[in-house]
């Protein structure tokens, strides 16, 4: 009898465990529900995060609102998409906080929409082969 309480105890151990991409998915949500929407700097905020296990992408989602949501605000963004492009994937690359997320070879997201249209301005995404350079 404890033999097949010890074996139904360890069954339930190995059902709850979580893969990577699970628990990925599952701080994303986590993440979403305490912190966001979240001021990230003047003009932006992060309304939330997802993980796509099929994809293994971990996906930032932004809105530019205020003096960022300014139609000359937003033609200056795409005259210097790629000085942004370039500081968002140095951030990467140095992120402490993402170095799991690094090291199992995620794809990252960054998408930018304005607060006033919602339309897209902006959309960078990383692979390994970027940060890895």
């Amino acid at each position: 009898m404890k033999h097949l309480l010890l074996i139904g105890a360890c069954l339930l151990l190995v059902g709850c465990y979580e893969n990577f991409d699970e628990r990925c998915l599952r701080e994303a949500k986590e993440h979403t529900q305490k912190h966001c929407p979240q001021q990230i700097d003047e003009g932006i905020i992060l309304d939330s995060t997802t993980y796509d296990i099929d994809t293994r992408t971990y996906h930032y989602w932004y809105t530019l609102h205020d003096e960022l949501d300014t139609p000359e605000a937003l033609a200056k963004m795409q005259e210097v998409r790629g000085q942004f492009r370039t500081e968002l994937l140095r951030s990467l690359i140095n992120s402490i906080t993402l170095k799991k997320c690094k090291e199992e070879g995620l794809n990252f997201v960054y998408t930018y929409h304005s607060a006033t249209t919602g339309k897209l301005v902006l959309q960078e995404k990383f692979t390994q082969e970027d940060y890895r350079r």
